[in-house]
């Protein structure tokens, strides 16, 4: 069925002289779809091709309120384009696609959420490996290391052992939180700005860390500089143990991290 609106605006316009295909592509420029435009256009008693089915789209949400149409200006005279069928009220230009890993935008959804969750755990158990590791060195350290004179003095003088840069579960407590907080930073980042931050990572480190383990396993290895501090400090055992549990903890955390990573950005290299 031709719209009466459109129909007389046709009308209208070849009576001022204006040829079918300036009409027609001006009706086309503001809005109105091909097909209407050439059936409004068909000269009387043609039948128009029949229309092609229309996609199905879910029907809008009744706590979601249509948004007015915005566009340019009409010519005068001319009437308003319908709607485009495949645009629904409640979708925005930035909405990320159902089932894409890359998330758009900063609004909390699922993904980040559960991005940053997981940061959050995998940073967390690398410091409660970092404080076992911590604990055993304090236990083996040898009776005649400067670590155990440092007990001692602490003892001797009632002051916190953590004044002296020993083992306290307070210290430890504090690390665990410590870590927690850099896995939300490291998840929100990776989260909303992964897909331009982890290039320049590659690009400046000349591809040392060029793949989401390396990035976050490297870092680690300098525990086996902790352990040859500890080694010195406490006797070769502790320092064994300092460096078997940094390595550990960051390979724990690599690995995690690594699976994250790959579970919502399936494409990294």
């Amino acid at each position: 069925m031709i719209n009466p609106q459109l129909d007389a605006y046709i009308k209208s316009e070849r009576e001022k002289g204006k040829s079918d295909q300036e009409i027609a592509s001006a009706l086309v420029t503001a809005g109105w779809p091909q097909a209407d435009v050439s059936n409004a256009m068909m000269p009387a008693g043609q039948v128009p091709p029949p229309p092609a089915p229309a996609p199905a789209f879910p029907p809008i949400p009744q706590s979601v309120p249509a948004q007015p149409q915005t566009g340019n200006p009409l010519p005068q005279g001319m009437p308003s384009a319908p709607p485009p069928g495949g645009a629904m009220p409640w979708q925005s230009p930035n909405q990320a696609t159902p089932g894409q890993p890359a998330i758009a935008g900063f609004t909390m959804d699922a993904n980040a959420k559960n991005i940053v969750l997981n940061s959050i755990k995998w940073y967390a158990i690398a410091s409660v490996i970092l404080s076992v590791g911590d604990f055993l060195a304090s236990m083996t350290a040898s009776p005649t290391s400067l670590y155990s004179q440092a007990s001692y003095l602490s003892r001797l003088y009632g002051r916190p052992e953590s004044e002296f840069g020993l083992f306290s579960m307070s210290g430890a407590i504090n690390g665990i939180v410590v870590n927690a907080v850099m896995g939300l930073i490291i998840g929100l980042v990776i989260a909303y700005a992964w897909k331009t931050f982890y290039p320049s990572v590659k690009s400046y480190t000349f591809g040392i860390l060029g793949t989401p383990f390396r990035l976050f396993f490297y870092p680690y290895v300098l525990y086996i500089f902790a352990g040859i501090g500890a080694a010195w400090i406490m006797g070769p055992v502790s320092g064994i143990i300092i460096v078997a549990t940094g390595l550990g903890a960051g390979f724990v955390r690599a690995k995690g991290m690594e699976h994250l990573i790959r579970t919502y950005f399936p494409n990294v290299s």
